[in-house]
């Protein structure tokens, strides 16, 4: 089995879930190519199959196609894998073309749309997502959100979990000491954990608003704040900051934050808060699972089939203010409960999220679409 897998993005969640399941999908035997940006965070890691870097934002359209079409001709995968798309609005026209060449298409819809949907994308994507052979989800809900919104047929759609961030770790992670040393932040004190790249519907605004109100109930906290702002402006959070009085509480690091630097943020941390107005999939859930770190999130996307309520962390309403700050303060003022739901977030992460799994249900969705042997109960 040969595949071409495509991702376009230089670092991040999805350029991290790709390198893992490369690994995997070759440690299963299956052949594997990369094509990927030209500055890919992770060209230095040891990796089982072959990366190609190419891609690059100061390239034309046509340049990139051309490079993805000259492999497709080299190598003659038996299928083409997507995780990340060259351009959104366009894609659907290669995508037309390569099933008209006869090539097996399979597209991950990390996100079922784009969280800040553009022109014509809905239309777009809803080619693409017809165009192609098969679509991998993440979990039931979104399967249930993308039929909402797509008139697809069911039997395209393949439900494989995200596979586990544990790689965060290796070799990188710090004792809670060390972290809250590099961080300025007191061992003694609650620390909540905000991280990723930082969008409105992520809702850091109403995570600021309900940690002052913790502080106003006397909470001993800080709140880590660390991610590269990708829509609005670093000010109007710092304003944010300042005008509900917690600068003192508060570490904001605005900024993409490097693979090497990620696990100790998580090593600091007593949860991470996920207040998300909706989701369909986060890396953030991954690595804190992975890491033990308990989280509130709010019920949606794929918090609800992945979060164990009173288990592995929190779940709120989204929207609701009220039940965020009791959820978070519910965690503070209990180690034991944090220490039992963190050694449980870490369970869950090796029962349900290992990489060689992922690796055989998307062999197998390969394997299937190729016509090479029947379906392996990816697909639901």
């Amino acid at each position: 089995m040969k595949v071409l897998m495509i991702d376009t993005s230089p670092n991040g969640g999805i350029a991290h879930y790709t390198y893992n399941l490369c690994q995997a999908l070759s440690a299963a035997g299956v052949e594997v190519i990369l094509l990927t940006h030209r500055d890919y965070e992770l060209g230095a890691f040891p990796c089982s199959f072959a990366v190609k870097r190419r891609f690059y934002k100061e390239e034309t359209y046509l340049v990139s196609w051309n490079f993805v079409m000259r492999e497709i001709s080299a190598f003659g995968p038996d299928v083409v894998h997507f995780q990340t798309l060259i351009a959104p609005r366009k894609d659907w026209f290669f995508f037309l073309l390569l099933k008209l060449l006869g090539k097996k298409v399979v597209f991950t819809a990390h996100n079922v749309l784009p969280h800040e949907t553009r022109f014509l994308e809905r239309s777009t994507y809803g080619w693409i997502y017809g165009l192609a052979s098969a679509v991998i989800l993440h979990a039931e809900q979104n399967k249930t959100d993308f039929l909402k919104i797509f008139p697809i047929s069911q039997s395209k759609l393949w439900v494989i979990p995200h596979g586990s961030y544990a790689f965060f770790s290796a070799g990188h992670s710090v004792s809670k000491e060390e972290a809250r040393k590099r961080l300025r932040i007191p061992l003694d004190a609650g620390v909540i954990l905000f991280f990723g790249a930082i969008r409105p519907y992520k809702g850091l605004h109403e995570l600021i608003r309900a940690f002052s109100e913790l502080l106003r109930r006397g909470n001993d906290a800080f709140l880590v704040i660390a991610g590269k702002v990708m829509v609005g402006t670093e000010e109007e959070y710092w304003k944010s900051i300042r005008d509900h009085g917690v600068e003192n509480r508060v570490v904001f690091r605005p900024e993409y934050i490097p693979f090497e630097e990620v696990a100790p943020y998580f090593s600091a941390s007593d949860m991470v808060a996920l207040p998300y107005d909706h989701i369909y999939d986060s890396g953030i859930l991954h690595i804190a699972l992975a890491m033990g770190v308990p989280v509130v999130a709010t019920k949606v996307g794929s918090f609800i089939d992945h979060v164990q309520e009173g288990e592995t962390g929190h779940l709120v309403p989204a929207g609701d203010a009220h039940a965020l700050v009791n959820a978070l303060e519910s965690l503070l003022k209990n180690k034991a409960s944090r220490l039992r739901m963190g050694e449980n977030a870490m369970r869950y992460d090796r029962q349900h999220f290992g990489w060689e799994r992922i690796a055989l249900k998307t062999e197998g969705l390969y394997k299937n679409i190729s016509g090479q042997k029947s379906r392996d109960g990816g697909a639901g």
